[in-house]
């Protein structure tokens, strides 16, 4: 039986910050090291540099069991026909900033609509809603927009 090298490159933007030399096919002790960058997690097996921003915070409150999220848009025709419509009213309305035209939409199988996400005024923010409530079907709209803060 003839032995197989493999050698294990990692490459970060600027070039190679590591490599090893892996002798016959067990690569299962294989872990190259790079020095100040994290896992950034996205599934890509990319790397982000180490202290990168987070929204895991902003996020946080999201993950109690009682709030609505993305998983709990409701795959029926009528749900997605009234998130759709809504998206739409939204995204052709030149006045809506990008954060506004990117809010969350979430209606589940009772036709009930909640709006998340950040927007920059208190008009897009009532726009919004006024959008939802204007299609069909809608039965009850949940505004969790949040207007925007200057830092």
């Amino acid at each position: 039986m003839r032995a197989i090298n493999v050698i294990l490159v990692s490459v970060c933007g600027a070039g190679i910050v590591s490599a090893a030399l892996l002798g016959g096919c067990d690569q299962s002790t294989a872990k190259p090291a790079v020095r100040g960058v994290a896992p950034s997690g996205n599934g890509t097996g990319a790397a982000a540099p180490a202290g990168a921003a987070s929204n895991t915070a902003r996020n946080r409150p999201e993950q109690r069991s009682s709030d609505v999220t993305a998983m709990d848009q409701s795959n029926s025709a009528e749900a997605i026909r009234i998130t759709a419509e809504i998206r739409r009213a939204v995204m052709t309305d030149a006045a809506m900033a990008m954060d506004a035209q990117n809010c969350k939409i979430i209606t589940d199988a009772a036709g009930v609509v909640t709006l998340k996400g950040p927007v920059a005024s208190a008009v897009e923010r009532d726009g919004i809603q006024a959008k939802a409530l204007a299609v069909a079907g809608v039965t009850k709209v949940v505004n969790e927009l949040e207007i925007k803060t200057k830092e």
